[in-house]
């Protein structure tokens, strides 16, 4: 049994069409786009990788063999684009769903805040994402476990806002996904957001602005937030993406 494995999977491996593979990360992505796809299933790369509107440039891949031993087909994955850094193994189950681990990607913010964004912005900076576990089930997020942080953070509009570096924790919540605020930047926010799977947000956020914080700013805080007692401001917000 465990010889006729053992000689199975090389040419199941072999005869695999890469075309297929690809198409199995779109179908499994809603929004990805794969194209100008050179390489075998054991390694190979694809000349430009799309996400919505979002160029993301070239991946390279590679196959690893370890992820046999967990019963997936597993990839290193790595961007190259100068925008979009990174890397991160990939797998998928028998059953076709996406599993990963080890995710460390530099990003670009502004497009990426702007696919995600229920209202059109400009902004800066850089998005350093950091998962450690991942899965991806009928196009819903599961299982993460992770940390995101919005590098030298700015909206520049409809609002301008200094924001400084934020950072959150986030984690799967069943099917939701619950990012809890751990480093608040110049405005001292603190609070979480919780998506789910179609689309619906909860913001639940306090903002406690130190006193470097301008009148200006503080102005601006108060026509978008509620001003406590305390001199804080509280955003409660819900919609859908």
């Amino acid at each position: 049994m465990l010889i006729g494995i053992a000689v199975y999977i090389p040419i199941l491996l072999v005869t695999f069409p890469v075309a297929r593979l690809t198409g199995a990360l779109e179908h499994q992505v809603d929004g990805l786009t794969i194209q100008a796809v050179t390489g075998s299933v054991f390694a190979g790369q694809a000349g430009r990788l799309r996400f919505r509107a979002n160029e993301l440039g070239p991946v390279r891949w590679r196959f690893s063999p370890s992820g046999l031993l967990r019963g997936r087909l597993e990839y290193r994955l790595e961007l190259t684009h100068p925008d979009h850094l990174g890397h991160a193994s990939v797998g998928i189950t028998p059953g076709g769903n996406l599993v990963g681990h080890d995710l460390d990607l530099q990003l670009q913010a502004d497009p990426l805040i702007n696919a995600v964004s229920p209202i059109a912005v400009s902004s800066s900076g850089r998005l350093a994402l950091q998962l450690d576990s991942f899965a991806l089930r009928d196009n819903r997020p599961q299982n993460i476990s992770g940390m995101l942080e919005w590098q030298a953070a700015e909206l520049r509009s409809p609002l301008a806002l200094q924001l400084g570096d934020i950072q959150w924790a986030l984690q799967s919540a069943g099917d939701d996904l619950v990012a809890r605020i751990i480093r608040g930047g110049t405005l001292g926010a603190s609070g979480d957001i919780t998506l789910a799977p179609d689309g619906r947000y909860t913001v639940n956020m306090q903002l406690q602005p130190g006193p470097d914080v301008d009148a200006g700013t503080r102005s601006l805080l108060g026509s978008i937030a509620q001003l406590q007692p305390g001199g804080n401001y509280l955003i409660h917000a819900t919609g859908r993406l």
